[in-house]
């Protein structure tokens, strides 16, 4: 205080000069954070490319061909010619998705001359004009948004196991982006996912197939890495046991319950099996049931399969088989694993000759319910 003795003027100056201290130390902790946090959005949204106009002094035509070949580009690394009205790609000005729905005009203009119809011909050839199946997911700006912030999570981290209720971009209204990829796995698994947006999970190495979290596929560097772990933790323990509310190593415990789940749905690679047998791994941990101890998980399977085939003709089953429903994912799983290069080639010939229909059936008109049909 102004009016105190020189010692207690003293102590309130030092005092002073720590609380300075301090708050300069705040101020540049909170900045250091935002620059880690923000820093490379920021950076990213401050260095946008300047915007690429289409050539000037050339003719129409040239800039046409020049935007077709934009779109073929674009098919070629999304798998699609369905571009969003918003989305900019080669050339911001305007953007192709823009200059696409301007084609659009071409299929129901009644007249066309020379060379609007040489164009129709051309855009007919890649799809264009079709129209994509309404029960399918489509590709969006939002899609694609969150997309890429899962490729530069991937890029950062290595993996693409996603913490819970991780926001890529805090305050911009876009969810939680492991929301985002459970829905995704749900249209998978409903079969509402399309190849090209199946295949763009494929390359960042995603696997759909994945139950729980961590969505993560097990690529091969992946699997080899928590493979040392488990190594390291039977070493230590005795056994490959891991528990499910292991603390040490969360991750650990969820990759072992995967390894048995995809072991009992028969999706686990051959070569992955014998590395695990070779350290004593106990597919059946936990298991009760007798059956399962004495007989493989996929070769159950299939006696069952065998049966259902006997008593109805095929091998069809469908998900919703009440009877049944795990042999009903069954069917799904083998099919959906041969499609992502999962199933081995022993696996894929013992269905083969089950008469295993690799395809999904077209739904027939409802009669009598399966379960009728095997409550005879």
């Amino acid at each position: 205080p102004p009016d105190g003795t020189p010692e207690q003027l003293e102590e309130f100056n030092q005092w002073l000069i720590r609380w300075q201290s301090y708050q300069t130390e705040l101020s540049n902790y909170w900045q250091r954070r935002y620059s880690a946090i923000y820093g490379a959005k920021l950076a990213k949204l401050s260095s946008k490319p300047k915007r690429k106009y289409e050539p000037a002094n050339t003719t129409a035509d040239f800039k046409w061909n020049l935007r077709y070949q934009e779109l073929l580009d674009f098919r070629a690394e999304h798998g699609t010619v369905h571009v969003p009205k918003a989305f900019e790609y080669q050339y911001t000005a305007p953007g192709l998705g823009v200059w696409a729905s301007k084609q659009k005009e071409l299929k129901t203009k009644e007249k066309l001359n020379d060379s609007e119809a040489a164009k129709k011909s051309k855009l007919d050839l890649i799809g264009f004009f079709k129209e994509e199946p309404k029960d399918k997911l489509k590709f969006t700006m939002a899609w694609h948004s969150l997309y890429l912030a899962l490729k530069e999570f991937r890029d950062l981290n290595g993996h693409v196991e996603i913490p819970q209720g991780y926001k890529p971009m805090p305050g911009t209204g876009m969810g939680t982006l492991d929301g985002w990829l459970k829905r995704q796995r749900d249209h998978f698994k409903h079969g509402r996912m399309p190849a090209h947006l199946r295949d763009k999970f494929t390359a960042v190495g995603v696997n759909l197939l994945a139950k729980g979290r961590p969505f993560g596929a097990r690529t091969d560097e992946d699997f080899k890495d928590k493979y040392e772990k488990l190594v390291a933790y039977s070493l230590e323990n005795g056994d490959c046991d891991v528990p499910k509310n292991y603390r040490k190593n969360p991750v650990l415990a969820r990759f072992v319950q995967e390894l048995r789940e995809h072991y009992s749905q028969g999706i686990l690679p051959q070569k992955r099996i014998v590395l695990l047998q070779d350290i004593g791994f106990n597919f059946f941990y936990g298991r009760k049931d007798s059956k399962c101890l004495t007989l493989d998980p996929w070769e159950r399977k299939i006696s069952e399969l065998k049966a259902y085939k006997s008593k109805t003709g095929h091998t069809n089953v469908p998900r919703n088989f009440s009877l049944n429903l795990a042999l009903g994912d069954f069917v799904f799983n083998q099919r959906e694993a041969k499609k992502n290069d999962m199933l081995s080639n022993p696996k894929i010939k013992e269905l083969n000759e089950l008469g295993f229909s690799w395809l999904k059936p077209v739904r027939p008109p409802k009669k009598a319910s399966h379960a009728s049909n095997w409550e005879g």
